[in-house]
C-alpha cells in the first residue's frame, strides 16, 4: 500500500508571539529590504506579505505541475487536475498515469540497480535517528533537517551507494 500524489506547494509559518510575549521574551528586527521579514514567525503576515508569499507559491505550484507533465508524458492540463492536493493510493496513481508500476521495496531496489549499474546487494545507508524535540521542531517549524548535516559517507567515498529514506 502506497500514497502518491499531494502534487502542490504549501508553506506554514508558525505565530509565536503570542507564546513569547506570555513568557516575556521579545525580538526587534532591523531589515534593509521590505520583504526581508516577511514570513516571520514574531507577527502576523501583513495583506502584502501574504500576497507576496501567494505569488511565490503559486509559481512554484506551476513549476511543480510542469514537472509533473514533463516527466510523466502527460498534457499540462492533465496533471493540472490531478494537482489538488490530494493523495492517491498506489492503484489510484496508475490508474492516473502517476506511477508505471507496483512493487515494494525491493522491486524498487531491483529497478535502481538496473537504472544506475550498482548492485542491488549494495548496503543501504539509513537515516540517522533523530528524536530530539529540538530536532524535530527545527525540522517542523524552519525546515532544518539536522540530520541532513551528519556524514553519509560508507567506506569509499567514490562508491556509489543507496539512501534508504521514507
Amino acid at each position: 500500500s502506497t500514497v502518491t500524489g499531494s502534487i502542490g506547494v504549501r508553506m506554514d509559518i508558525p505565530q509565536l508571539q503570542g507564546l513569547l510575549g506570555k513568557i516575556g521574551v521579545g525580538q526587534e528586527t532591523l531589515v534593509t529590504a521590505p520583504y526581508k521579514n516577511a514570513g516571520s514567525y514574531l507577527r502576523p503576515l501583513s495583506p502584502e506579505d501574504r500576497a507576496y508569499f501567494e505569488g511565490v507559491l503559486k509559481d512554484m505550484h506551476e513549476q511543480f505541475v510542469g514537472i509533473v507533465a514533463s516527466g510523466r508524458n502527460m498534457p499540462r492540463e492533465r496533471a493540472a487536475q490531478l494537482a489538488s492536493g490530494k493523495i492517491f493510493t498506489g492503484r489510484e496513481a496508475q490508474k492516473l498515469g502517476l506511477v508505471d508500476a507496483l512493487g515494494g521495496q525491493d522491486a524498487a531496489l531491483r529497478w535502481l540497480a538496473d537504472k544506475t549499474g550498482v548492485p542491488a546487494t549494495r548496503k543501504l545507508l539509513t537515516r540517522p535517528k533523530e528524536g530530539s524535540w529540538l530536532a524535530e521542531s527545527l525540522k517542523s517549524w524552519f525546515g532544518l533537517d539536522l540530520s541532513s548535516l551528519a556524514s553519509t559517507t560508507v567506506g569509499d567515498w567514490r562508491t556509489p551507494v543507496f539512501l534508504y529514506q521514507f
